[in-house]
């Protein structure tokens, strides 16, 4: 398979701590070596690269992956066949509106899902709203992943 029509992974990294950053660089170089392209989004401006991720986002520049801020999200997400998300997430309706499956995330869980998926983040003290969202993705009939 040619670099170019290699699959686009989306690795979306929310507000985590400088480790779990670090490692979900090294993770995104990992996916390279299985063939995939990656668009990596960093999605907090305020935590700093490690040595390791340093290294790691050098090497995922040098080989052509694509590296972005928030303002590449919806890009990443239209180009990818499979989204990673580390630490909190974009937030619900991160897929189309007529996606096939809703991911329920638990705390602490992260999913690796298809661009066409939507997620959703369980915070810890689930409220009324959140849980009649998840009644109205059920009595939509579509497919539910709990993780």
């Amino acid at each position: 398979m040619s670099a170019d029509r290699a699959p686009i992974v989306a690795v979306i990294v929310g507000a985590v701590d400088a480790e779990t950053l670090d490692e979900a660089l090294r993770g995104a170089v990992g996916l390279t070596l299985r063939g995939a392209r990656v668009h990596v989004v960093l999605t907090d401006p305020t935590v700093s690269l490690g040595p390791s991720g340093e290294r790691a986002r050098a090497a995922l520049a040098l080989f052509g992956h694509r590296i972005d801020g928030r303002d590449g999200l919806d890009r990443a997400i239209a180009e990818a066949v499979a989204i990673e998300i580390w630490g909190p997430g974009p937030g619900p309706g991160l897929g189309a509106s007529d996606a096939r499956t809703f991911h329920l995330v638990r705390p602490g869980r992260v999913a690796a899902v298809a661009a066409t998926d939507q997620v959703l983040h369980l915070g810890a003290d689930l409220d009324d709203a959140g849980a009649d969202q998840i009644l109205d993705q059920l009595l939509a009939g579509r497919t539910i992943a709990v993780w």
